[in-house]
């Protein structure tokens, strides 16, 4: 009952916001410095985070990944600032982040699961067991 209610070990949104703002602030100090290397790497680690949220959860962790398109846009704006090899893995880096997303209707059966576990199944046995 208690899993139906709150995952183990879950992040909050506050938190998902506190980690993207600290990469962003990292991101621009790198820049400020003209470490656009270094801040690409920034902006990749926002990447990256954003697909681990568009993965494996609900269409609600994708959204939250998509309020976050920050490191993409930066990287678009500074393609020309960065050398040849940093080039080279940004794009190899964001071409494996398209492919890992999950489908759109792989994120709609996830919430279709949540649903029924967090307010079907779980409010269903209470009210058996509350009726004894």
């Amino acid at each position: 009952d208690a899993e139906a209610q709150r995952a183990p070990n879950m992040l909050l949104g506050g938190e998902v916001r506190m980690f993207h703002q600290h990469l962003s602030f990292a991101m621009y100090e790198a820049a400020e410095r003209l470490e656009f290397d270094r801040a690409a790497d920034y902006a990749l680690a926002k990447v990256r985070y954003n697909t681990m949220l568009s993965r494996g959860g609900t269409t609600g962790h994708a959204r939250m990944g998509d309020h976050f398109q920050e490191g993409h846009r930066w990287l678009e704006d500074n393609r020309a600032r960065l050398s040849p090899a940093k080039s080279r893995e940004v794009a190899e880096i964001l071409e494996r982040s398209t492919a890992e997303l999950d489908s759109a209707e792989l994120l709609e059966q996830r919430d279709v699961i949540f649903a029924d576990r967090s307010g079907g199944w779980s409010g269903r046995l209470r009210q058996i067991l509350g009726d004894r």
